[in-house]
């Protein structure tokens, strides 16, 4: 297995600027489908539905229709009983700066764990690989870069195909390395891979780059890449393209993909074609608008629904969720920072503005990590629940979204508690929920 390079001091210091995690500073803190009317851009495969036992909204987008149906583990029928004490399970560990851990469709049996660094690793029976299943590190920005921004960049995402099990399709986020003067602010990513004959390792060579982003600063990449498990596109977080305050006003920039959740489909064109529903009125891969850096966004795997961890600016981190298929949504920034006005500071127009479920100041936390929504079958009492925490104080918290306009959150710090750095969580075929330390350590949610 291998070990973490890293000393702790350096890691410390290193991963507290890691995706706008000093998120007080200015100048740096930090589908698969194949529908009919789909509009190209550039194809093929084939597409899928889900297995789910979810009765959640269906995308009117459109999407997959077709495919191999993989059998699914997680449990979709409504939560029952009282939630028991919970902790914190280790599970794997000696990553060096681990950002993500996710199942592939089809393998129930084994973790794959996403290392900043440019690699990814698989966990089987509680041991790491020995070998890599990818390893992109001399193309990725190097986060550990003397210049501390650099250290929000790196390999920040993965996504396989829904029809991974026979197609072995999966896609990258990641920033582009090394640095250079060509190359300066290290420009983000998406790329196709595949598997090769051995399950345990990627093919080296990229199937296609899905797309470049150029990024205007080093900071508020977003990072996050996810297919929905109702309308089966691609969906990519990303940030605003950095400094402090949005200078170049992306957010609310309906031609520019920085500071948006887009949303293509992967399988009807190469490299990809535009889905229906799409926002109206601006760059056509557009889902969603009004982001600062969402760096962590996931799908509740029953309903489809949208929880989107956005990191704040000055004042506020905040969690948004969106009905599954019902994009269209400007959240705000950089009009607001969750419910506050930020430009201007008072009196700002909020019309048109979907504002965060919840969201906490800087005297809690400074840098929020979304989650996942457990749909596990060991606790049948979290069903439905999702948890998120804020990297820099450690805190930790749960709520069950159920349409309402705001939740109250529940604080597991206390329970849950021994973790620093919370750079991700993560999910696997079972619907278990996992947490990821940026010291190199992957732990899994259970009862006491």
């Amino acid at each position: 297995m291998q070990t973490s390079t890293l000393p702790n001091l350096l890691l410390a210091v290193g991963a507290a600027s890691l995706l706008a995690f000093s998120a007080g500073c200015d100048g740096g803190e930090t589908g698969q489908g194949g529908s009919a009317g789909s509009t190209s851009t550039g194809g093929g495969g084939s597409s899928t539905t889900s297995t789910s036992s979810s009765g959640g909204t269906t995308d009117t987008g459109g999407g997959g229709t077709g495919g191999t149906p993989i059998p699914v583990d997680y449990d979709c029928s409504p939560a029952e009983g009282a939630v028991p004490a919970l902790q914190l399970t280790e599970v794997a560990g000696g990553f060096e700066r681990p950002i993500l851990v996710k199942s592939a469709p089809g393998d129930n049996d084994r973790l794959f764990v996403v290392e900043q660094v440019g690699k990814i690793w698989i966990v089987q029976n509680g041991q790491v690989l020995p070998d890599p299943f990818l390893d992109i590190q001399a193309d990725v920005a190097n986060p550990d870069a003397p210049n501390g921004y650099h250290q929000e960049q790196g390999l920040l995402g993965l996504a396989f195909h829904p029809d991974y099990a026979t197609n072995g399709r999966f896609f990258v986020h990641y920033s582009n390395g090394p640095f250079s003067d060509s190359n300066p602010k290290g420009d983000t990513r998406i790329v196709e891979f595949k598997r090769s004959a051995d399950p345990n390792k990627a093919d080296a060579a990229p199937v296609q780059t899905i797309l470049t982003e150029p990024q205007p600063y080093t900071n508020h990449n977003g990072g996050s890449i996810e297919f929905s498990p109702k309308d089966g596109f691609l969906y990519i977080g990303f940030g605003d393209g950095g400094a402090g305050g949005d200078p170049l006003d992306s957010g609310q920039d309906k031609n520019s993909r920085l500071g948006k959740i887009l949303r293509l489909d992967v399988d009807s064109m190469s490299p990809y074609a535009i889905p229906p529903g799409n926002m109206v009125g601006g760059n056509p891969e557009i889902w969603d608008m009004g982001l600062r850096n969402p760096w962590r966004f996931s799908f509740d795997l029953c309903t489809g629904d949208l929880y989107i961890g956005e990191v704040g600016q000055d004042e506020l981190e905040e969690i948004d969720v969106e009905k599954a298929g019902q994009g269209g949504k400007n959240y705000g920034w950089n009009t607001m920072e969750g419910t506050q006005c930020f430009e201007p500071s008072n009196g700002c127009d909020q019309t048109g503005l979907t504002l965060p479920v919840t969201e906490y100041n800087h005297l809690t936390g400074k840098s929020v990590t979304g989650g996942y929504v457990y749909r596990g079958k060991d606790i049948p009492g979290l069903r439905g629940t999702y948890f998120y925490a804020d990297y820099v104080t450690d805190k930790m918290w749960m709520f069950k979204w159920e349409g309402q306009a705001t939740v109250t959150p529940v604080d597991l710090t206390n329970q849950l508690s021994g973790i620093a750095a919370t750079s991700s969580f993560g999910q696997d075929n079972f619907g278990n929920v996992y947490v990821v330390s940026m010291y190199g350590n992957i732990y899994r949610i259970e009862a006491q």
